[in-house]
């Protein structure tokens, strides 16, 4: 039986990175009219990784996180192309000032479900099963 510290380890080490997002904005991710994913922290993760949407144990494709950006409320503002928030809602998103920066969405012809750690809100690391859907 693997201690904690060995099934930390193990999850560490495992190569796919999974992406939790709301449905709204996943699903603009992967058509890709939207290319900045808010967030309140930058991103240090780059490279493919898997989109699923909140709540639905279900990865539905994959992007390729290429930049993060910290943006000031005025950057946000004239980049509402980018995020796709609508300026009216500046109030309620404008904690969100970190844009990451993804490219080359695939969407996958199907969902495919996955194991979704209890806890895990933005990242999910699953095992080298998944590679082929990235």
């Amino acid at each position: 039986m693997a201690t904690s510290g060995q099934a930390a380890k193990k999850n560490e080490e495992a190569p796919v990175r999974v992406l939790i997002v709301d449905k709204m904005w996943g699903s603009q991710l992967l058509e890709g009219s939207k290319t900045w994913e808010m967030r309140r922290t930058a991103c240090k993760i780059r490279g493919r990784v898997l989109i699923a949407y909140a709540g639905t144990g279900m990865i539905y494709g994959s992007v390729d996180v290429v930049d993060s950006k910290p943006l000031t409320r005025e950057d946000w503002l004239m980049n509402v192309d980018k995020h796709k928030i609508p300026p009216d809602q500046l109030d309620e998103y404008g904690k969100y000032l970190n844009a990451w920066v993804v490219e080359e969405p695939k969407k996958l012809a199907e969902p495919i479900p996955y194991e979704h750690p209890q806890g895990a809100v933005i990242w999910v690391r699953l095992d080298s099963r998944y590679e082929n859907y990235l």
